[in-house]
This record gives structure tokens, C-alpha cells and sequence, in this order.
């Protein structure tokens, strides 16, 4: 995990016990009604279970607390991605931006692990 001196913890995510967090926090995230959630529970499974080569570990970044999951950057092909925040995590511009600098630095390694090509 990095955190240096940031409140929270990022780390790919890398296990089957890592999805109860997401699709918990995606249901949060529809449950607030002062924000649009980005995806929802199908959302997830649909982008995660619809194809065999998908690489969890290098499309999707985790960010915790003491309190549990804050957000997640998943990275798409080519050149997107989502961010999503836990509710509680919401007007947090420092972990936004961090969320954000790893799908720059992401985008800079294709997802089958070869240097990507300008364009």
C-alpha cells in the first residue's frame, strides 16, 4: 500500500474479498441523493466479469481509510476511466487528485503491460 503522508491507503485491487467493498460503495454512492453516482452495482459486475482477460489488478485502484473504502479509479481502454467516491469521501480534492494521478501514470502502461504509444 502507498499512502505517504496522506489519511488514507491506495492498492490495486487483488482479491475476490475486494468486490463486497466496491459494490457497497456503489450503493452508497446511489443512495446519496446530492450527488449522481457514476455506475452501479451491474455496472461493475458487467465491466469486471465480461470477458475472461480482464486484469483487475492493473484497471482498478483502491483508496481506504480507517473507516473503510473511499473511492476507486478503474481504468478503461482506451483512454478512460471512472472515479468514484464513497459519499463521505465527496469535496476530498487531494484524494480526487490522487485518484487522478494514478490513472495518468496507469495510462502510461497498456493494460496487457506494454509501454504505451503517444498519440
Amino acid at each position: 500500500m502507498s499512502s505517504s503522508s496522506a489519511p488514507w491507503l491506495s492498492r490495486p485491487f487483488v482479491a475476490p474479498t475486494d468486490l463486497r467493498p466496491l459494490l457497497d460503495l456503489v450503493t452508497a454512492a446511489n443512495g446519496d441523493a446530492r450527488r449522481p453516482s457514476h455506475w452501479h452495482i451491474g455496472d461493475v459486475l458487467w465491466q469486471m466479469f465480461r470477458s475472461d482477460g480482464f486484469d483487475a489488478a492493473a484497471r482498478i485502484r483502491l483508496w481506504y481509510d480507517d473507516a473503510g473504502l473511499l473511492g476507486f479509479a478503474w481504468r478503461d481502454d482506451p483512454a478512460s476511466a471512472v472515479l468514484q467516491l464513497h459519499p463521505r469521501a465527496h469535496d476530498n480534492d487531494a484524494l480526487e487528485a490522487a485518484m487522478l494521478t494514478w490513472i495518468g501514470d496507469a495510462w502510461s502502461v497498456r493494460s496487457d503491460g506494454e509501454a504505451a504509444r503517444a498519440r
